[in-house]
């Protein structure tokens, strides 16, 4: 956690990772908690004043049962209110178009392949070492717990616990 009466640190480098949901119909399910939500995690880099090493915070988090025109236009303006240094979006579902359309806009984007890395379990558990590390910060916020519990809860918590677990891993 960072601590609440320090100013949030001076980034070198901010991205957003992504997760989307694959169709409208995944959001019209009869059982909300099931279905699936789009997510992105803003991650700032900056080095640590401890460690002199580079290290994360999360600076803003978002999810939405959305369809993909309010997905693109949250993108698209997220990228501008951030100045993202780079956006990593899943290479599946509407993350395809999401990265084609980024792209036509010449926003800096990048597509992730997911299978590379196994399935959701196993990239959570290939991520771990990095939360673990004592370089991972997030400030302290509602909204940040609401985050962590939620990737906590993976892989049996409800929509959005595995979409978030995602943008972090």
């Amino acid at each position: 956690q960072w601590p609440k009466d320090q100013s949030l640190p001076e980034c070198f480098h901010i991205f957003a990772s992504y997760d989307t949901a694959f169709t409208e119909r995944d959001r019209n399910k009869k059982d909300a908690d099931k279905t699936a939500h789009s997510a992105r995690i803003t991650w700032g880099l900056f080095a640590d004043p401890v460690s002199g090493q580079t290290a994360m915070i999360m600076l803003e988090a978002w999810n939405a049962q959305a369809g993909y025109p309010e997905l693109r236009e949250n993108a698209k303006n997220h990228h501008k209110k951030w100045h993202l240094d780079d956006a990593v979006i899943e290479r599946k579902a509407s993350g395809i178009s999401l990265i084609q359309d980024m792209r036509k806009l010449k926003l800096p984007v990048r597509g992730f392949d997911p299978k590379k890395y196994g399935d959701k379990e196993q990239r959570a558990h290939l991520a771990t070492p990095y939360f673990t590390s004592g370089l991972v910060y997030y400030p302290d916020r509602d909204w940040a717990r609401k985050v962590i519990n939620y990737v906590a809860a993976f892989p049996v918590g409800d929509a959005p616990s595995a979409d978030y677990a995602d943008t972090v891993s």
